[in-house]
């Protein structure tokens, strides 16, 4: 066998070896792409998921908002009831002691 022959032999062998790595890369490749389209379709999922939690939160939070205006509307009015009741009692004291201020002073006279 002379060297043109030796020549050809390694250089068909290295395109033999060349493309069974190539293969192998391919599929390798391949097995790596569904592996990462399997962890997007997850993470797909798990956004639609975070997003609908959201949602979710968004409109409790609008209720426990809405509640907290009517207590607040709630304890004005009754802070307002609690005033005028403070009043009307501070009045009738007043008048009890002026009635019983006049009665003493007449009956001290």
């Amino acid at each position: 066998m002379n060297w043109e022959g030796l020549t050809v032999l390694l250089n068909l062998g290295a395109v033999v070896f060349g493309a069974g790595g190539l293969v192998y890369a391919v599929n390798n490749l391949g097995k790596r792409m569904v592996g990462l389209e399997l962890e997007m379709k997850q993470m797909v999922t798990v956004l639609v998921t975070q997003g609908r939690q959201e949602e979710r939160m968004t409109a409790m939070d609008q209720r426990v908002l809405a509640q907290g205006q009517r207590l607040d509307e709630f304890m004005r009015a009754h802070g307002q009831s609690m005033d005028r009741m403070a009043r009307m009692v501070e009045s009738t004291v007043t008048r009890v002691n002026n009635l019983a201020d006049r009665g003493l002073k007449e009956d001290g006279s």
